[in-house]
């Protein structure tokens, strides 16, 4: 039945962005997750909620499209507010192509595409360009940390877990120092694209805007590299022009920007929220460098910062003993699944001992698993790494001093406020095995 009469008895929903809901997903997921399937109006979307439906649906692309991940609802309202926004006086000329450079792109494209836009790009995080990003990664972070390690209080989401990533990856994309703030501001806007609330004609205004001139300024560097080949992103995307339109080019280039940044900005966060709320977990980690990558895996299974994703029906297809209409949309919280107690035992705590039970899925599962997952992984140990070797008496500071962004697709901290103190050891240490010779 196409309702949602069974959730009423629920806990707070985040799919209905309901604010208790969003800080706390993981009651409402706990209460539906042996259900079948349930029809969502707020989502305009099927909920799959059991984790062997969800897991089996996320790795079938024959009966399941990805074409669209951020689900039929926010699809209609961005377009619909895009539509506005264009035709507002102060619109930027020719958006139309910048407007839609992320359709049908890696995330959002099916086979055959996916498979052969991927397979373009994979060699973009291979084990030898993660080693030297790891370099570049480690040096970026305790510069940031140079920045506030006296004060005595930082906001750590735009002083570190922000601007960490985010250097990263601008400079794989060839962007020159002086260009990030400007970068920063592409980010800062095209970011409210993933599953948040309704946007306003002013914030879709802006988007526009960043939109329009990431596209040009993308367009002419691709040109560049085209002509003057460098070891970068834009070198191989440019290399490859036989086998990729310059429309997939840039978008690839928008989606390692906003999804894979994004994402990693919130596992960042999670993690040194974890810290400060635990003294005896950083003097553990302090101790014991090499828990830090499992501090990693479980901050990514326990906060999933990528929700969940959308996929479409191709055919008719029944889940769970429901039968679910072609074209329509169904959501797979992958959230649920990392905190599922069939999988994981005592699956809402942190443990650093974790066995011989079936691996998280926070970057998702099949095809579509996330190419950035090996980057996303390395700048939070990198962070990790640089808080425990930089920062002492790590502390929440005022009555409210973290708050969740309000989306049920990304899940991340809006703000951090802590209270740190400088630690006198020696710079470099700490990063383990991250950068290691085999």
């Amino acid at each position: 039945m196409r309702d949602a009469d069974s959730m009423a008895r629920c806990p707070a929903s985040p799919l209905a962005l309901d604010r208790q809901g969003v800080t706390d997903p993981q009651d409402f997921y706990a209460a539906v997750r042996n259900s079948a399937p349930m029809f969502v109006p707020e989502i305009d979307a099927w909920l799959v909620t059991r984790s062997a439906d969800i897991l089996e649906v996320a790795a079938d692309p024959v009966q399941f499209s990805h074409r669209y991940p951020a689900g039929p609802h926010f699809s209609k309202m961005f377009r619909d507010s895009m539509a506005r926004a264009m035709a507002m006086p102060g619109a930027p000329p020719n958006v139309e192509g910048a407007a839609t450079m992320g359709r049908g792109v890696l995330f959002s494209s099916d086979p055959p595409d996916h498979a052969r836009q991927r397979g373009i790009v994979a060699a973009v995080f291979s084990p030898r360009e993660l080693k030297a990003i790891g370099v570049q990664s480690q040096e970026i972070a305790h510069r940031l940390i140079d920045r506030f390690a006296d004060r005595g209080e930082v906001e750590l989401v735009s002083e570190l877990a922000w601007p960490l990533p985010l250097e990263v990856i601008a400079r794989r994309m060839g962007v020159p120092v002086e260009k990030l703030s400007t970068f920063r501001y592409w980010s800062e806007n095209l970011a409210k694209t993933l599953g948040g609330g309704l946007l306003s004609d002013a914030e879709t205004l802006e988007i526009l805007r960043a939109l329009t001139e990431f596209h040009a300024y993308f367009s002419e560097r691709l040109d560049e590299a085209a002509e003057n080949p460098h070891p970068d992103i834009l070198g191989l995307l440019a290399g490859n022009a036989e086998k990729l339109s310059r429309q997939e080019m840039l978008g690839m280039l928008l989606q390692f920007l906003v999804a894979g940044h994004e994402t990693t900005t919130a596992l960042i966060s999670f993690l040194a929220l974890r810290l400060a709320k635990d003294p005896e977990l950083v003097e553990m980690l302090r101790g014991d460098r090499s828990l830090v990558a499992t501090f990693v895996e479980e901050g990514l299974r326990l906060e999933s910062p990528s929700q969940g994703t959308f996929r479409r029906a191709k055919q008719d297809v029944e889940i769970g003993g429901v039968r679910i209409p072609a074209g329509d949309h169904i959501f797979l919280p992958f959230a649920s699944v990392n905190r599922d107690p069939d999988r994981h035992a005592e699956a809402d705590c942190l443990h650093l001992q974790r066995t011989g039970e079936h691996g998280h899925v926070a970057f998702g599962r099949g095809a579509h698993f996330c190419l950035g997952a090996p980057l996303a992984r390395l700048n939070a140990n990198v962070a990790v790494n640089a808080i425990l070797d930089r920062l002492a008496n790590i502390r929440l500071v005022g009555d409210r001093p973290y708050e969740y962004n309000k989306s049920y697709m990304v899940r991340c901290l809006s703000y951090l406020r802590l209270s740190v103190s400088p630690l006198s050891e020696a710079r470099g240490e700490g990063l383990g095995s991250t950068l290691k010779e085999d």
